[in-house]
Parts: structure tokens; C-alpha cells; sequence
């Protein structure tokens, strides 16, 4: 246990405008709020003194939230179809303000945002990778930068790099989403679908490292775009089989932002088409 752990604290300020006409067939609201998280729990430099490791889980970090939801509910047609609509759209935008510890590397930083990546300017929830310099004409060897240079010292680029040597591609969770709900009725049948969007994150796609493949089977069909031979280089940023494998090389190609894509989608689910009987229909149909 640690006792110098306090809870997380949360201040939010809230505005909201609701409305409606005065027969519903529009109605919504419209709500902008601004979130101040301190005392975030994040890993800190730990006291040597204390013999507890080089980092200890602290109150470390300060985060600044704002959005803005709008709801809008219409009443498109009411006889003998009915139709309805209802819109929901969000914007939710964070930034670190503040974060204690000062990582040795920079590239400590990496990762696919699935855990709170507290680097002071950046969202909470970021992708982290190193900066691509595309693959040696001469060998297919990926290159990084280290100290602003393109570079192949791979064991200098994950221990050492500095701020320049990486990229923050945006955040892993979607920044700018909604949905787009119709509801639709005639009688006794009932449609109804909702379309979800997503917009403005990103996303790491999973590739071969030689060393999960020769270690463990592991590997992805983009093993076979690899670097083969000089001229290669041009049409793929997938490195030259390297037997034995450096996992350090395998590093500073899986985690470039060379494989980090954005995840923008729309997306039409739930679909659902309903008729209602009534008793009196099954009687006349003889089925009972």
C-alpha cells in the first residue's frame, strides 16, 4: 500500500440549454462543459531511499477536459406515417496540463493509447509513436530518428530518444461522435435503424515483428510485402527479414507512426423491423 495516495479529484462547470416547440416537433438541448481531474494517479520517479523500485504510482497529474452534446428530437411526419429522428452529437476535446515525471527516454512515451498516456500537452488517451524515416535503400533496415537525425541505432532510439525523435498521431478514443436514430411506423409495422459515427482518433494496426514470428509462430499477412531487394523501398515500409531478430529493430517499426492509421467510420447498426398482431387479426386468420 502506498500512503501518500489521495483520491482523484474532479471539478466540472456545466451549461446547458434545453427546448422544444409547443408541439414537440422539434425539441433538444445543448450542454457545454469544462472539466478540471487533479491528483491523477500516474508513475512517478521514486525516492531511492525508500528501496521501492525507480517508480512509484503517485497523485502526478493534471488534466483539462471540455465538450460540448447536442441533442436534436424532430417529429417528421405523424399521419398516417410516423416518423421520427433524433441526433446526437458530441465533442469531447482533453489535454494534459501538468505530469511530475520527466521519463529518462522519450520514448517511454510510446503506445497505442489503450492506458493513459500523461505527456504534458497531448490528450490522456494518445498514440505515441516514433517518427518514421522509411526503410535503408541498401538493406531494408526500418529507420527512426535519434537526436533529430535518421538512424538505425535501434538500441539508442528506444532507450535515448529524445522529443524530436518522436510523434504524437491524436488520441485513441474518438474525439467528435454521435448517432443518427429514425424511427419509423405504420400502422403495425415498425422500422427503426441508428447510425453511429465516429470521427478524429486513431489507431495502431497490428504487424510482424521477426522476433513474435520466430519465437512464436506470430506474424501478419504483411510479411509478405516485405523488403526484398533495392527498389523496394518505394512501394512498402515493411523491413527485411532480419534472422536473428533484434527486438529493438522489431520496436521501431511496430510502433512507428508509419503503422498508426485514423479509425473515422460511420456505421449503420440496428437494424430492426417489427409487425404487431392483434388478437383479433390471429382469430380471423383461423390460427386460433
Amino acid at each position: 500500500t502506498n500512503p501518500n495516495l489521495t483520491w482523484e479529484k474532479i471539478g466540472t462547470l456545466n451549461f446547458g440549454l434545453y427546448f422544444s416547440t409547443r408541439n414537440n416537433r422539434l425539441s433538444g438541448s445543448l450542454e457545454w462543459y469544462y472539466k478540471n481531474a487533479t491528483d491523477l494517479i500516474g508513475l512517478v520517479p521514486a525516492d531511492i531511499t525508500e528501496g521501492a523500485g525507480t517508480v512509484l504510482s503517485q497523485n502526478s497529474a493534471i488534466l483539462h477536459t471540455k465538450g460540448v452534446d447536442i441533442t436534436l428530437n424532430t417529429v417528421n411526419l405523424q399521419v398516417p406515417v410516423k416518423w421520427t429522428t433524433s441526433l446526437l452529437f458530441s465533442v469531447n476535446r482533453d489535454k494534459v496540463a501538468k505530469y511530475l515525471y520527466s521519463p529518462t527516454s522519450y520514448a517511454n512515451y510510446i503506445g497505442d493509447g489503450y492506458l493513459n498516456t500523461f505527456k504534458v500537452g497531448a490528450p490522456a488517451n494518445s498514440i505515441i509513436s516514433y517518427k518514421w524515416a522509411g526503410l535503408d535503400p541498401l538493406n531494408g533496415n526500418p529507420r527512426g530518428y535519434f537526436n533529430g537525425q535518421a538512424s538505425e541505432d535501434y538500441e539508442s532510439i528506444v532507450n535515448s530518444a529524445t522529443a524530436g525523435d518522436i510523434v504524437v498521431s491524436g488520441s485513441a478514443l474518438p474525439q467528435l461522435f454521435g448517432s443518427l436514430r429514425n424511427d419509423v411506423q405504420y400502422k403495425s409495422l415498425a422500422l427503426s435503424f441508428n447510425i453511429v459515427y465516429r470521427f478524429d482518433y486513431y489507431f495502431r494496426r497490428p504487424v510482424t515483428g521477426y522476433s513474435a514470428l520466430f519465437n512464436n509462430w506470430q506474424g501478419y499477412n504483411d510479411f509478405d510485402q516485405r523488403w526484398q531487394k533495392p527498389g523496394d523501398e518505394s512501394k512498402t515500409n515493411v523491413p527485411s527479414l532480419d534472422y536473428p531478430a533484434d527486438p529493438n529493430r522489431d520496436a521501431v517499426y511496430n510502433f512507428s507512426q508509419v503503422n498508426v492509421l485514423k479509425g473515422d467510420n460511420i456505421r449503420l447498426q440496428d437494424i430492426r423491423l417489427s409487425w404487431e398482431f392483434n388478437p383479433g387479426m390471429i382469430r380471423n386468420l383461423g390460427w386460433i
